[in-house]
């Protein structure tokens, strides 16, 4: 059987969310939502100029209805479970079902920002797609959109590059960048050894801080400054990055220079799990 003909399932149930496939009736929900919200989800979202009335949001749900009976397109609601409250989307496009690669969209109220419900709807729904047989999952973000590029980085998908000059915005009649990030389904919830990239500042720093006994806060703005000018690679554990090591070339020698992990995952072979690909790495140069 090809994956195009394994059936998306129509709702999902998370711990805290739900994600469900649009209904008509929630046209004028969405609309009001849109609206109220209309600056914020315009700076990023070029479909906002284009929702204009309730009749905008019924004739979009019921565009997404076809693209869902053509394999095109698979859209949702995200609601949260205690009360049911609509507070955003999330959905499948940019199939390819050949090549068993899809992208991820989402976008959520401004109200509902930072508390973590879009990412537990991106792994809800990244499980059921890499259940069903999808190998390759992209998250795509202007680089000016901070709060939609740590969604993926806490998901932990891997960042790929910057696609330059990537989009127009007509209104300003400039150009901007697009961050992508991706994950595979032969690393799917497993543990891997990463290349550094300039998305794992955070967590990096995060892990140094939490180990008083071994970074200083001096050293801590040494390891801010190094990560942005060495190399490195990093452990991660299913969606959390739990150990780094950075790593420097002198006179034709390559030395580490900082190495870390989490408290929590002390004295489980990952430090040497990272001196091992470390030492590979220095085999191949």
């Amino acid at each position: 059987m090809s994956l195009k003909n394994q059936k998306i399932k129509t709702s999902l149930l998370g711990n805290r969310i739900y994600i469900k496939k649009h209904d008509e009736y929630l046209a004028e929900t969405m609309f009001y939502y849109v609206d109220s919200d209309r600056e914020r989800l315009g700076k990023f979202l070029p479909w906002v100029l284009f929702s204009k009335t309730v009749q905008d949001e019924l004739n979009y749900i019921r565009h997404t209805h076809r693209c869902w009976d053509d394999g095109t397109i698979f859209d949702f609601g995200i609601f949260l479970k205690e009360n049911n409250l609509y507070i955003g989307n999330i959905g499948v496009h940019t199939i390819h079902w050949k090549n068993n690669r899809c992208e991820i969209g989402y976008w959520i109220l401004g109200k509902f920002e930072g508390q973590g419900y879009v990412s537990e709807a991106v792994r809800l729904l990244e499980k059921h797609l890499f259940e069903i047989g999808f190998h390759r999952i992209e998250i795509r973000c202007s680089s000016l959109n901070f709060r939609s590029a740590n969604v993926p980085v806490s998901c932990g998908y891997f960042f790929e590059g910057i696609l330059k000059d990537n989009t127009l915005d007509i209104e300003y009649e400039k150009y901007s960048d697009m961050y992508v990030f991706s994950k595979i389904s032969t690393s799917y919830l497993k543990d891997n050894i990463e290349p550094l990239t300039i998305m794992d500042k955070v967590p990096i720093i995060l892990i140094a801080k939490n180990l008083p006994q071994y970074f200083t806060q001096k050293q801590i703005e040494h390891l801010k400054f190094d990560i942005d000018n060495q190399k490195g690679i990093i452990y991660r554990r299913n969606d959390k990055i739990i150990g780094f090591l950075l790593y420097f070339s002198s006179q034709g020698v390559v030395e580490i220079s900082w190495l870390g992990v989490a408290s929590d995952f002390q004295n489980q072979g990952i430090d040497k799990a990272l001196k091992d690909e470390f030492n590979n790495i220095c085999k191949h140069k």
